[in-house]
């Protein structure tokens, strides 16, 4: 069973990515598919520490390839600020078995960006 999401709710979208053309591009999916959303993007450890501390997010999303910063980091940082807050992967190239890796240091899940329906 998926997770239900509220109709009226606003959530509130953190997105790790370097790329401002594919964080606007996921924010496009998202609202098209009904959801209300806030999103704000970040690229880097320091831009995803400060707004962790000043905002409250629903979930992150986050790229496995960037440059300069990781997803590992990302993952740990936002560990280190709210444990159960849920992290997804969105990335071009991932694989099966990295993603794996991925979740086992805390992420729940991963989509390919060519496949964010």
């Amino acid at each position: 069973m998926g997770t239900q999401f509220e109709p009226n709710k606003l959530y509130r979208i953190l997105i790790v990515d370097d790329a401002q053309d594919d964080a606007e591009l996921l924010a496009h999916q998202l609202s098209k598919n009904g959801l209300r959303i806030e999103c704000q993007r970040v690229e880097s450890a320091q831009q995803l520490q400060q707004a962790l501390m000043n905002e409250e997010w629903h979930i992150v999303l986050t790229d496995y390839t960037m440059p300069g910063f990781s997803c590992d980091a990302a993952l740990a940082i936002v560990r280190q600020f709210d444990p159960d807050l849920p992290v997804i992967i969105v990335s071009g190239d991932i694989g099966e078995e990295t993603a794996a890796e991925a979740m086992l240091q805390g992420a729940q899940d991963y989509v390919m960006k060519d496949n964010l329906t």
